[in-house]
């Protein structure tokens, strides 16, 4: 399985310390552990209102709150130097190691298109309690696993970079529901769940599927604004 993303950096986001829904709301028990090791400020979030879909006037957080920045982000943005180690977030298979099919990056802030052939992607798949999901980490700079390989919470799977449709060096991480989706199909979600009034637009939306906190205890990575300095490479 191959995933294409869009241009990932280059909007702001909400400074968040993240907390867990309340016990009594969770359908799936959690499942994540940390996918890096130390904090890093995060460039951009998960899009409740169309997480496919740029420029459709709205971008939810997944505590409800507004912005009009970049929308249609599919995942959360952490900024961090190149060579980063990223770890598995859960036992599991990798689905998919290698480049994404070439494709075409849209613009951010009025720059050209691009054509990208050099997006470097890990996919793993996991399962709870009959539930499946696939984490995805995008731009990574080396990849430390293959296709069809077992892996462990905790592994170190990946190098954080630059490569593919991106900004700055950063990680793009994603998380796909495979099961009890609304359209039957793997479906994107956030792993942090929804906490604003109402119901979760993307939990009703043809081709969504509810969202649920996933994270362990004292796992769920802080949301933190970047604050749009370099960011050196190690």
């Amino acid at each position: 399985m191959a995933v294409i993303v869009a241009a990932c950096s280059g909007s702001s986001a909400p400074v968040s310390d993240p907390a867990p829904a309340p016990a009594e709301t969770q359908t799936i028990v959690p499942l994540f552990g940390r996918p890096f090791v130390e904090n890093h400020p995060i460039d951009n979030f998960f899009d409740h209102d169309e997480p496919f879909v740029r420029d459709a006037g709205v971008q939810l957080t997944w505590r409800g709150d507004v912005h009009t920045n970049l929308d249609g982000h599919s995942g959360y943005d952490w900024v961090m130097p190149s060579g980063t180690p990223l770890l598995a977030v859960a036992d599991g298979t990798v689905a998919f190691a290698g480049v994404d099919p070439p494709f075409t990056c849209p613009g951010l802030d009025g720059a050209p298109d691009e054509f990208v052939d050099d997006q470097l992607v890990v996919a793993l798949d996991h399962e709870v309690g009959g539930v499946g999901y696939r984490s995805v980490y995008v731009h990574v700079s080396e990849l430390l696993v293959a296709t069809d390989e077992a892996v462990r919470i905790g592994d170190v799977i990946a190098l954080s970079g630059d490569t593919g449709c991106s900004t700055d060096p950063h990680l793009h991480f994603q998380v796909w529901r495979l099961t009890g989706t609304n359209s039957g199909d793997a479906a994107i979600v956030d792993p942090y769940g929804w906490q604003g009034d109402g119901v979760d637009p993307w939990s009703t939306a043809p081709d969504g599927a509810e969202s649920v906190w996933l994270w362990l205890p004292d796992a769920a990575p802080g949301l933190v604004l970047w604050d749009k300095e370099p960011i050196p490479s190690s």
